[in-house]
């Protein structure tokens, strides 16, 4: 229940700070990078989890 209000709060506060992004550089493409800087992220943390998983340790 916490991290769910920690969430919805997170989520309002980064739309409110990349709206007001877009509207001071006049550039919707930021969304696209941002979007694509999370999605970057996310797969190498999820290779990286994978890669310590499958392969023991020496």
């Amino acid at each position: 229940l916490y991290l769910t209000g920690v969430s919805i709060i997170a989520g309002f506060f980064g739309q409110y700070f990349v709206w007001k992004l877009v509207a001071a550089l006049g550039r919707a493409s930021i969304i696209i990078f941002i979007l694509s800087s999370v999605i970057f992220a996310s797969a190498l943390t999820m290779g990286m989890a994978a890669n310590h998983l499958l392969l023991p340790s020496a």
